[in-house]
């Protein structure tokens, strides 16, 4: 599959790793490997079937691609598919390991991202070495919820998340992070929304649709740990 335009961000090029983040895309499988082709270069990207869940897979550890995390203690190209959910791409400033979070309402309740750091936690990669890039959303504009969704959020977050019945996603992952131990000048978000641009696949504007965006990260020569 030919990738045209990405965008890749400047922090996680710092870190040695690559990120990308593709405009809308058909045809990507469920879970699995997906063939990329990006300026002439060929990119196997590990993905998963996405649940909205908190469940964090480790490719080094595991055949099992059900979740909405997946971590790559190597490098490895590792992607999750959004079309209004947050994708979160981060790499580890001291060693090679990278991963990817498929963040919605869900996914964000059940702490999707506090599970992603502990669990690099436990593979002794500190918060603190993290650098992250969060990718095209969509923003609270067009993201209302209802009242149990907002019930839910108030529980957690911190009042500012919510805008009468306007959710903002992004505030949401950035007190994960902060919270989480990641630095703040360490997180980089891109400010476009999913649903306002037509180069974007969005649920919301277009309902049910085939179309995705990938979201990918890993090192250019993965060696095995």
């Amino acid at each position: 599959m030919e990738l045209k335009r990405t965008i890749s961000p400047d922090l996680i090029k710092k870190a040695g790793a690559e990120a990308h983040f593709s405009e809308r895309l058909s045809s990507l499988p469920e879970r699995g490997p997906v063939k990329l082709c990006l300026n002439g270069r060929d990119i196997p990207v590990v993905t998963l079937r996405q649940v909205h869940s908190s469940t964090v897979r480790i490719i080094e550890h595991t055949r099992v691609y059900d979740g909405d995390a997946l971590i790559s203690l190597s490098g490895s190209w590792i992607g999750v598919k959004t079309a209004d959910c947050v994708p979160v791409l981060g790499a580890s400033v001291v060693s090679r390991a990278v991963f990817a979070i498929h963040a919605g309402w869900r996914g964000l309740i059940k702490r999707i991202i506090p599970a992603t750091v502990n669990t690099l936690k436990k593979h002794g990669i500190s918060p603190d070495a993290l650098v992250i890039a969060v990718g095209p959303h969509i923003c609270p504009r067009h993201y209302p919820v209802g009242d149990e969704v907002k019930k839910r959020f108030r529980k957690i977050y911190p009042e500012d998340v919510l805008h009468g019945d306007y959710l903002n996603l992004s505030r949401c992952v950035y007190y994960d992070l902060v919270e989480s131990g990641v630095r703040e000048d360490a997180i980089t978000f891109i400010d476009k929304c999913t649903f306002e641009c037509p180069e974007y696949a969005s649920h919301r504007r277009e309902g049910r649709t085939e179309f995705r965006q990938i979201n990918f990260i890993g090192r250019q020569e993965p060696v095995n740990d």
